[in-house]
């Protein structure tokens, strides 16, 4: 377990001029696919005692983004640092405080936070776990936790690069029925609204790239506990999380070895749509998802609608087909995190991909 050193020359960890981290800490990981719920997974997660988990970070992401190999210049820590701190800025500015991870800091907690995790490596070449882990650590002994961890859904790509790089990571992979997910991503709006918090675009869904995805995400981390099996990965349904929130939360903080200090309930709205008339995805986008993922639906205990595919959803699914290839497109060229997260799917489907060399660390 991490312990705090020479705290006393602050009012918080998040100032300390030395480092935090006296003995790593393995993290919690929070993977599964957006739109999954796993925002109140990461609430879960922070209301187990002496557990924080910042929802929604993409540290590996960044990493491969900014080419961090190795040891890191200063240069190289502002930079992944300024990414960490953008993200905490976004969760200080739009949180919601019926959350558990919701920051207790201000905007100008976190530039501070960025400067002293600078001043405590000057002179000294870390990697950015290193970096990472005292950053979030500081996090968690901020908010009188211990043990940090974070979510990033799409991680369930890199589970073995992750494993390598934390050793004892544990993870929580978080699934929802796959028609659920694609109609969530459906209702979001076409841009983003401003002055709301970044909470995606309806232009990163199209019906076979999501259940093909959600089809990869469950058999990928599958496929990682059977080539691992003393790994520590535990899988969990949205649907049985907000039934049973306190009940399915028990059992997962009997997972991670530690207990609930409150139960887990809030009143949650959805996100996925603001001022308009809530749509479902039609019976065509129905009729491909389970084309392609039904046997694995099956498989984890969701039934099969079998609808028949329609004439009248073409138009529907010429309009969703445009604007996810604008939107992708434009992410591609304009947000190095984002091609980072494409190219990492794209090679997740071609067979070969786990034997292609990962050189990032």
């Amino acid at each position: 377990m991490s312990t705090a050193a020479n705290l006393l020359e602050s009012d918080s960890p998040l100032f300390s001029t030395t480092p935090v981290v006296q003995r790593s800490t393995s993290p919690v990981i929070a993977i599964g696919l957006p739109r999954s719920g796993s925002t109140f997974l990461a609430h879960v997660l922070s209301c187990m005692k002496g557990l924080y988990v910042f929802d929604d970070l993409y540290p590996y992401q960044q990493a491969k983004a900014l080419g961090l190999v190795g040891e890191l210049n200063l240069k190289q820590q502002q930079s992944f640092l300024d990414k960490l701190s953008w993200s905490a800025r976004m969760k200080v500015r739009f949180k919601k405080k019926i959350y558990a991870f919701a920051p207790k800091c201000t905007w100008e907690d976190i530039a501070a936070l960025e400067e002293a995790v600078l001043k405590t490596f000057e002179g000294h070449s870390v990697t950015w776990p290193i970096l990472l882990e005292e950053w979030l650590t500081r996090l968690a002994f901020h908010h009188q936790d211990t043990r940090w961890g974070y979510k990033t859904p799409q991680d369930f790509m890199n589970l073995d690069k992750l494993s390598e790089l934390f050793p004892g990571a544990q993870f929580v992979f978080l699934m929802r029925d796959p028609r659920k997910v694609m109609a969530s991503f459906k209702n979001l709006p076409r841009k983003r609204i401003p002055g709301t918090a970044p909470d995606g675009v309806s232009g990163q869904y199209h019906p076979l790239v999501y259940a093909n995805y959600w089809q990869l995400a469950y058999q990928k981390t599958v496929a990682f506990m059977r080539r691992n099996p003393e790994a520590s990965v535990y899988i969990i349904k949205f649907e049985d999380l907000v039934a049973r929130p306190d009940e399915e939360a028990q059992k997962l903080a009997d997972f991670l070895n530690t207990e609930l200090s409150h139960s887990v309930q809030v009143e949650r709205t959805n996100t996925s749509f603001k001022d308009k008339q809530r749509q479902d995805i039609t019976n065509t986008e129905v009729w491909l998802c389970e084309m392609i993922a039904g046997k694995t639906m099956q498989e984890v205990g969701y039934d099969l609608k079998s609808p028949k595919p329609r004439i009248q959803d073409v138009l529907d699914l010429f309009d969703t087909t445009g604007n996810f290839v604008f939107h992708q497109t434009q992410r591609v060229f304009r947000n190095d995190r984002a091609r980072q997260s494409v190219i990492g799917y794209l090679k997740n489907l071609w067979p070969l991909s786990n034997r292609l060399p990962d050189k990032s660390s």
